[in-house]
């Protein structure tokens, strides 16, 4: 359905942004702040099945318990004459990480390291803001990372975040959720115990693929590329990127260490090193 030129709310929709297997999202404008949004609208075959409302209700109520400059904010939420539920969140102009490094590959060039090093910086601190709030995000990937003008990194969709707390667990043990190219070992295996370093794997597999020009793992399917992820150990960077200092390559192995209490011990502490 074209929604461009409709209002829900106080929302006139001005432009398609990007589409994902659960939602859609517009720029939109706010007809009574006058600003714009990105309005998030869930698919409308989704729209009438209770487990991906859930979801989507909760990426609401996750992103609204985090307030840091690196996250993006939240404006309201609500539902279309559809019946589609809508997050209005905060627009950000420059894009997707994903689609920054596909440009610089098609160039074929890269973020200097001490660029990359600054990024994936404000990214962990993201991380430790929401870990505090016992939030893991569990699908950090370069998708999910926007840059604003200045290439500040904000990080998105909390969709299938878990909150981490004793008596509250939002997933399933045995249930495997994530990307692929991106998911840890304990993703992968179905592991009860995802906690932050999860994310720090995670955030050490993006900091591989912008200091190299590529992620660590390549496998020729999926179930190859999660062997690779659970049992073998990545490319040595120095193969890509031959002037890295030592210090550099210590820190994003130690992100991409198998075993979780292998790697920095919070988000706080990778910003810390960074």
């Amino acid at each position: 359905m074209n929604l461009i030129g409709q209002q829900i709310d106080q929302y006139l929709i001005e432009a398609f942004i990007a589409s994902g297997g659960m939602a859609e999202v517009y720029l939109a404008r706010d007809v009574d702040l006058d600003r714009p949004v990105a309005l998030k609208i869930m698919r409308l075959e989704l729209a009438r099945q209770e487990g991906f409302i859930a979801r989507f209700q909760r990426e609401a109520r996750t992103i609204a318990r985090l307030q840091h400059p690196n996250i993006v904010q939240i404006y309201s939420t609500g539902t279309t004459p559809n019946g589609q539920p809508y997050l209005a969140m905060q627009y950000v102009a420059g894009g997707t990480l994903q689609a920054q490094l596909e440009r610089m590959t098609a160039q074929g060039q890269r973020l200097q390291p001490t660029a990359a090093l600054q990024m994936m910086q404000q990214v962990a601190e993201a991380l430790a803001t929401a870990h505090a709030a016992g939030i893991i995000h569990r699908d950090l990937k370069p998708s999910n990372i926007l840059l604003d003008s200045t290439y500040r990194p904000i990080v998105t969709d909390f969709g299938i975040a878990a909150v981490d707390t004793a008596t509250t667990r939002l997933t399933q043990t045995g249930i495997v959720m994530g990307t692929p190219f991106y998911m840890s070992p304990e993703q992968i295996q179905g592991q009860g115990n995802v906690n932050g370093r999860s994310d720090i794997y995670t955030l050490g597999v993006i900091l591989y693929e912008l200091l190299a020009g590529r992620v660590p793992f390549l496998g020729p399917n999926t179930l190859a590329l999660m062997h690779q992820h659970v049992y073998e150990p990545p490319p040595p960077l120095t193969e890509f990127a031959p002037h890295l200092t030592p210090t550099t390559i210590h820190l994003v192995n130690h992100c991409l260490a198998k075993e979780p209490e292998k790697r920095p011990l919070t988000a706080v502490n990778l910003s810390q090193s960074l």
